[in-house]
């Protein structure tokens, strides 16, 4: 079932791994279509106790649900730190398949751009390094935050980087991926100004919002009155972004509370455009699953529910999600891995409607306790 990874997994996963790092910890991670055949599928980079990370894929059937993950490419024992690197989903050399790009932070300072090419079965080849940012470039690894696109609208994703400057402004990155699937030198756009925003008050994801073809930049942030707002810097044909522009507000009086929220990104009603998804927690530990839609200009309508796990039916720690067109019906998908008590892992999906809400979570894939995957050795894309 695991194409002879289970055992590998059952010798040497334990221990106790480094909690997975990520820039923007409650954005919701974009899933990608790994053998091209117009579903979105899982991946998932596993840390073994030797510090070997392996890279899995499951793929999605006609349902929407998940296959048994197999492995594909394995980094060798200590040849990559857990906590150096930052992954990114996207189709980097246009060729149909959905790979997986890291930045590295190297001992020495440096950082370094690779990519994982995806294969026709949907595995993963070697990491192959582009770009290499010198460590005389000064970047602090604290202050990116990573994330993918098509931003030029040139049928290739690219990466794109949120840089926090010690004067407190954020400037906007764009590195283009080439032919190869590699990466082109980051080169700056838009800056908000110094003090305008927090770095820890916003979160921020990428998707066409305005349906032109090019991926854009949105961001949720969480002003100092309680209010939340939504913004979006649309990219230009270069593959640089405009100044953010609000486009909602959620009042303080509705009572969001900021660690309640996750936020994802994907075309939920399938009309071309990308739209704002939310999980939030609520008190009584049920979980709401809300769309905000995309406009003709970019920006997002009302949030809106749909599903609601009910209270105490899943703990908010024990799960990851991940957006993709899971059935392949043109609607993005929500999805979820959870680790139950037992010690089992599982995978769930919940449909998107033609409104863009969604329906029931319904569980396809188990990971029996005695695969004895840790739940911290786990990044899931």
């Amino acid at each position: 079932m695991f194409n002879g990874s289970l055992s590998q997994l059952q010798a040497l996963a334990g221990g106790s791994p480094a909690p997975t790092p990520v820039a923007d910890p409650d954005v919701v991670q974009l899933s990608g279509d790994f053998n091209g055949d117009g579903r979105d599928d899982a991946a998932m980079l596993y840390h073994y106790n030797d510090d070997s990370i392996e890279l899995f894929t499951s793929l999605a059937n006609a349902s929407g649900g998940f296959g048994a993950y197999f492995g594909s490419y394995k980094l060798p024992a200590n040849s990559w730190k857990w906590d150096s690197f930052r992954s990114i989903v996207g189709d980097f050399n246009g060729d149909g398949r959905s790979d997986l790009g890291a930045m590295y932070y190297q001992a020495d300072g440096s950082i370094t751009m690779h990519t994982a090419l995806a294969n026709t079965s949907g595995g993963f080849g070697a990491f192959t390094g582009s770009l290499t940012v010198p460590a005389n470039a000064a970047w602090k690894w604290d202050a990116i935050r990573l994330t993918s696109g098509d931003f030029n609208g040139d049928g290739r994703d690219d990466a794109a980087m949120l840089y926090h400057h010690k004067d407190e402004s954020i400037e906007l990155f764009t590195s283009l991926g080439t032919t190869s699937g590699g990466f082109g030198t980051f080169t700056g756009s838009y800056k908000l100004p110094a003090n305008s925003w927090k770095w820890n008050s916003f979160r921020t994801i990428a998707g066409d919002y305005n349906g032109d073809g090019r991926s854009d930049l949105a961001a949720m942030y969480y002003q100092a009155d309680g209010s939340i707002t939504m913004h979006t810097a649309l990219a230009n044909t270069s593959g640089g972004f405009a100044a953010f522009t609000g486009s909602l507000t959620v009042p303080a009086s509705a009572g969001w509370y900021w660690d309640a929220i996750r936020l994802t990104t994907g075309d939920f009603n399938g009309d071309g455009r990308d739209d704002a998804g939310m999980l939030y927690r609520y008190k009584d530990e049920s979980i709401e699953l809300f769309t905000s839609l995309g406009t003709t200009s970019g920006g997002f309508g009302t949030f809106t529910g749909s599903y609601k796990l009910p209270a105490n039916s899943w703990k908010w720690d024990s799960f990851r999600s991940i957006t993709g067109d899971h059935n392949g019906d043109g609607r993005t998908d929500l999805a979820a891995m959870y680790c139950q008590a037992d010690g089992s892992i599982t995978m769930h999906t919940a449909l998107a409607n033609t409104s863009g809400g969604f329906g029931a979570f319904t569980g396809s894939l188990t990971v029996p306790a005695s695969a004895s995957w840790q739940w911290d050795a786990i990044r899931l894309l």
